[in-house]
């Protein structure tokens, strides 16, 4: 092998990033890379580049971490509505309750943790007030509970301690509750500009009170039944979550 042959292969590789990065020019600058360049500038503009797109690369991976408190199905979150999850999710059976709200089950079982799970999930939808998903429960087979357990814990290993009760379930809690970010005030300003000052007043006697607690609430909870009665069953309540998306916008904050 002559000894300039590296250098000729390292040249050819260079003239064809020179031709990509001119891209990259005109699309930044509007500008392409002069001609006559040297061989050790283009060599220079090409680790700049590389560098740059590594850091839009990392920010635009950061900006999409996973919050721990969705719901752990792919493209769910709280807060949308029944006609939403259909399209991606097919459900049976709803049933109405109260209020405005009802439970459906999905056709299908999914994977949760490569668990193959029955599924149902409650909404809450009214003339008045559009909160959307709240509530989901999955149904783990016996057999699996161990690996789903293991799974939760790996989930919540750097946000929530687990705690158990005597009845067999294992619990993750937020450490947040809602007055952490606003208080009953912002609340119930949020409120009224969303069912207007006449609903406001009209169910006065209500809203005063549930506004009055709600600063205290937790903001999300997974619950597991892993021994005993119906054990296999897993509770997650984004209720809270999907309130304050529904108040303040869908950003109103990335909890930890």
């Amino acid at each position: 092998m002559y000894p300039w042959s590296g250098w000729l292969e390292t040249s050819i590789f260079l003239n064809k990033v020179t031709e990509w990065m001119n891209l990259r020019a005109l699309f930044i600058t509007g500008r392409k890379i002069k001609k006559g360049t040297s061989m050790k500038h283009k060599y220079c503009i090409f680790i700049l580049t590389a560098i740059s797109l590594l850091l839009l690369t990392g920010c635009g991976e950061s900006s999409k971490k996973e919050n721990v408190w969705d719901p752990p199905i792919e493209g769910l979150t709280w807060g949308m509505s029944s006609e939403e999850v259909k399209k991606i999710y097919p459900f049976i059976d709803e049933t109405a309750e109260k209020d405005g709200t009802f439970w459906v089950t999905l056709e299908d079982k999914i994977q949760v943790y490569g668990i193959s799970m029955e599924v149902s999930m409650s909404f809450f939808e009214s003339k008045e007030l559009m909160l959307g998903l709240q509530n989901m429960t999955l149904k783990c087979p016996e057999e699996h509970i161990g690996k789903l357990e293991k799974e939760l814990e790996k989930r919540f290993k750097d946000t929530a301690d687990p705690t158990t009760d005597e009845y067999g379930w294992i619990s993750w809690v937020t450490g947040e509750v809602i007055s952490d970010y606003y208080t009953a005030e912002q609340l119930k300003e949020a409120y009224t500009k969303r069912l207007g000052e006449e609903y406001m007043s009209a169910h006065s006697d209500y809203y005063n009170g549930y506004i009055a607690g709600l600063p205290r609430s937790y903001l999300a909870s997974y619950q597991l039944k892993y021994k005993g009665e119906d054990s296999g069953f897993m509770e997650i309540n984004g209720v809270r979550l999907a309130e304050m998306k529904y108040l303040f916008g869908e950003d109103w904050k990335i909890i930890r």
